[in-house]
């Protein structure tokens, strides 16, 4: 589904819009009461680091890595790590089944069975549903 990133005046914010849910639009030949450059959330970023889940044997962390593209850290850990828009944090811990930390420890029903977050706080941070 495509989305359209824009300020929300009746929440005083810059948020998401869902295109195939906007039924009708009119023409307002106003100035934006706040300029996108102000959107903090597009333009700062987020540091997201996944890592092969600790239940693993280091033979298979080595084949999940490979799998999804892990470099080893200086520790030796493997790590995918991306910079991503703030504001397309959620977005991503969704769509890699990541949005409560993946599965440390043992698998979670629902979430990636393989993955977790090396910093769970993230999910927390960017769960959708807090307003």
């Amino acid at each position: 589904r495509w989305h359209a990133r824009a300020f929300d005046g009746r929440h005083n914010e810059f948020r998401d819009f869902v295109l195939a849910r906007c039924t009708k639009a009119k023409l307002d030949s106003t100035v934006a009461p706040v300029p996108a450059s102000e959107d903090e959330q597009w333009h700062d970023t987020e540091t997201v680091e996944v890592i092969p889940s600790t239940r693993f044997s280091a033979s298979q962390k080595s084949v999940i890595a490979c799998e999804f593209g892990m470099r080893a850290d200086k520790g030796g850990e493997f790590v995918w790590t991306s910079a991503i828009r703030k504001c397309l944090v959620s977005y991503f811990l969704i769509r890699h089944r990541l949005e409560r930390g993946g599965s440390l420890t043992k698998q979670v029903s629902g979430q990636h069975p393989y993955l977790a977050l090396k910093n769970p706080q993230i999910a927390t941070a960017y769960r959708f549903g807090v307003d």
